[in-house]
């Protein structure tokens, strides 16, 4: 395998002897080394070196040093005089060959080393020190989705016997098409009847062709002739009236799904955030969680309609049409499966590596929108600072990064999809000349023929739609894992559920009470910490900024649990009682009060819904 990844480079090495023995020489040393460089140089994500690279970049200096010793500088000069002058020899072309296998052997290296984590090239800014927020940004957004994956984890380990969390990605697909199963069995049905329909058009066509071929064969053309030319007509006729009417009930059928999948994928996402832990919030960015919430699903939402529109349509007819091959042409059929496999594989391997590609593009999307969070959040502060420019300058840096590596998403795609063109043009090609010669033999009709090629031409539009639904796939794949993160992320403080006290007094007691913050857990804030307040007693905490004072509400409205000691209410722990009726008996008014976007009673009855305006007047 090392040596598979090294190819690109070994195979540079006699054309590195053959250009130093000449005057291009120096360009082509300086060339190389340019690329060593860029082999070794640090990235956002810091490896070591494997050992190949270590052994290629060794033997290409042995190479430079053995081409001469003080030739190198000269060699160099007259390259660049020559080259400047009008009469001057030319550079051969296999002087640039040299560069292009040591980034072919890169190309190589990255792409069997699939299972690496792969790294896309930030702009130069982002290695200024000037942008050491935008990289620990970056570091955040990995981490958390790092961190997501092991409480994921975690929670099926311990709570396996009380719910057992979906084992694959299609079972979680599976479970949010459940409720609309007769919708997708209309969709299915309509796609495959769709399907059946364009099958048996090349039939019929075929039929046609031949009524047309015997005409021209009889040099006549009576009203016998005429009759059986109708006959293919109306079928065709009807054919094409039928894909019409089940397009229509497709596509009417597939975005009702669409949208209610969607709005179910919506619906548990956002509950799983509002009731998950304050800690959680603590460490995560809200631009990023937003746009996990919105684009990641509406991403998955598209391509799932593509998925099942044209997915199914592509199957049934690739299976149809290759039934259909083998009973018109066995011979013809055989060239054409023969073909299939070894470019499906590689195709296939390629999509692996388009899905590292896109991954590392989706975290960069969520740090720029962190960034953009923050600066739209803290627009006072921003404002007061005159910290307008620095955060320009940054969100385009982060931009930067993210188009950067969108660009390089886009050039692997747009090869994807020219290799399987290619791969299935070649295919089709190869299925016409051989059925030209067993036309020329007389051993398969006009008509048959004919009808071979338009199902041969369906086959090729439908696997150029699966090749393309690959790479959709890839994008859905990514965004659905990353929601599926969200939704399966089980709060260690529930929502709801526990005790309801008949008659609360309102005695508080802390007793004994450790307390960190989870996302400073070196920090502690509370320890040893006892506090007893009667019932009925009006009681303040005054102190330093930082002594605790805000911990304390906080850990009796229950945002977080005490790392130690316990906190009752009247004669029950607090974690007995329910966590929501508990804070509906506390009035909690913070620091830095939040408005919501609507009107001041809006806002008022957020705390009672069910508030007359007659006891929004006394309130207030």
């Amino acid at each position: 395998m090392q040596q598979w990844r090294a190819a690109g480079l070994i195979a540079a090495r006699p054309l590195l002897r053959s250009e130093l023995k000449h005057s291009l020489r120096g360009a082509v040393r300086s060339y190389t080394q340019q690329c060593m460089s860029a082999l070794s140089r640090p990235t956002l994500q810091r490896q070591s070196q494997p050992a190949w690279r270590r052994a290629a970049h060794s033997r290409l200096t042995q190479l430079e040093l053995t081409s001469g010793a003080g030739s190198t500088h000269s060699g160099g000069s007259r390259f660049y005089s020559s080259y400047s002058s009008k009469t001057g020899p030319t550079p051969s072309l296999s002087g640039y060959l040299v560069p292009l296998g040591v980034v072919g052997g890169v190309a190589a290296y990255l792409y069997i080393k699939q299972r690496a984590p792969l790294y896309c090239e930030a702009p130069m800014a982002l290695k200024s020190e000037s942008s050491m927020r935008l990289r620990l940004l970056h570091e955040q957004s990995a981490k958390l989705s790092h961190k997501m994956r092991i409480m994921r984890d975690e929670m099926e380990e311990s709570d396996n016997k009380k719910r057992p969390s979906p084992t694959s990605l299609l079972a979680f697909i599976v479970r949010l098409i459940a409720p609309e199963c007769w919708l997708f069995i209309g969709v299915a049905l309509t796609a495959v009847g769709a399907a059946v329909v364009n099958l048996w058009t090349p039939v019929v066509t075929g039929d046609l062709i031949n009524v047309i071929a015997r005409s021209i064969q009889a040099a006549s053309f009576d009203e016998g002739m005429l009759e059986a030319l109708r006959s293919p007509a109306k079928k065709l006729f009807v054919l094409f009236v039928a894909n019409g009417l089940l397009t229509f009930a497709h596509t009417t059928l597939v975005t009702v799904l669409g949208e209610r999948i969607g709005m179910r994928l919506h619906s548990q996402a956002m509950q799983s955030l509002l009731n998950h832990d304050l800690a959680f919030f603590d460490s995560a960015q809200s631009g990023e969680l937003v746009s996990r919430l919105t684009a990641d699903v509406a991403e998955f939402q598209s391509t799932f309609k593509k998925l099942v529109t044209q997915g199914l349509k592509s199957v049934t007819l690739t299976a149809g049409v290759v039934a259909r091959l083998v009973w018109l042409s066995p011979q013809l059929t055989l060239t054409l499966v023969s073909t299939m496999p070894a470019a499906y594989v590689g195709l296939m391997y390629y999509g692996r590596f388009l899905r590292v590609l896109r991954r590392e593009t989706r975290e960069w999307e969520t740090v720029s929108s962190g960034i953009a969070g923050e600066a739209i959040s803290s627009i006072r502060t921003v404002r007061a600072l005159s910290a307008e420019s620095a955060e320009l300058a940054l969100y385009r840096e982060a931009r930067s990064a993210e188009s950067a590596c969108s660009n390089r998403f886009g050039m692997h795609m747009g090869a994807f999809r020219g290799l399987t063109n290619v791969a299935i043009g070649s295919m089709v090609l190869s299925v016409l000349y051989r059925g030209g010669q067993l036309v020329a033999r007389a051993e398969m009709t006009p008509g048959d023929l004919m009808a071979f090629m338009i199902a041969t031409q369906a086959a090729q539009r439908a696997l150029e739609s699966l090749g393309a639904l690959m790479g959709q796939s890839v994008k859905a794949r990514g965004a659905v894992l990353r929601v599926q993160e969200i939704i399966h992320l089980t709060p260690s403080i529930p929502a709801s559920g526990g005790m309801r006290l008949p008659g609360l007094q309102g005695h508080v007691r802390f007793m004994d009470v450790d307390f960190s913050y989870p996302s400073r857990p070196d920090t502690q804030v509370l320890q040893h910490f006892n506090l007893d307040i009667p019932a009925g007693k009006v009681t303040a905490l005054c102190g330093l900024s930082g002594s605790g004072k805000s911990t304390v509400a906080a850990l009796l409205e229950r945002f977080y649990d005490p790392t130690a000691g316990e906190i009752w209410m009247d004669a029950v722990p607090l974690k007995h009682l329910d966590p929501s009726w508990h804070r509906a008996q506390i009035g909690f008014i913070p620091q830095d009060p939040a408005l919501f976007s609507t009107s001041i009673r809006e806002n008022l009855l957020l705390a009672n819904p069910s508030a007359t305006d007659a006891q929004i007047k006394e309130a207030c």
